[in-house]
């Protein structure tokens, strides 16, 4: 789920950025200009959604005995998964917060 859940990040930044920076060089041209940038970024969130969704669907062949076990296996996976980082990251200490990485997220806010 993290995976998909930053494809999905990706595909919505490249809808953003068309808008918000149309005037930046970019390595690739997607044809159709905002058209093909938007079929592009829907398609590829929706797949990744889908991804996820047949996620909880499990396979034929393993016996897993009751759907809600499967599922509740794979929820706590996923927040046994996710959580940590995120306490880390609300906990972690000054010394490493950068700085440079700072100033970027605020001339980001200011454009």
């Amino acid at each position: 789920m993290g995976i998909n859940g930053n494809h999905c990040a990706m595909f919505a930044a490249a809808i953003y950025l068309r808008y918000k920076k149309p005037e930046v060089v970019r390595e690739y041209k997607i044809p159709f200009g905002n058209v093909g940038i938007w079929v592009l970024g829907v398609l590829g969130i929706l797949s990744c959604t889908g991804a996820v969704i047949l996620g909880f669907i499990p396979p034929s062949q393993v016996k897993i005995g009751s759907l809600a076990v499967y599922e509740t296996i794979l929820i706590v996976g996923i927040i046994v998964l996710c959580v940590p980082p995120i306490i880390i990251y609300a906990l972690r200490k000054p010394a490493w917060k950068n700085n440079k990485t700072t100033e970027i997220y605020k001339v980001l806010q200011n454009n």
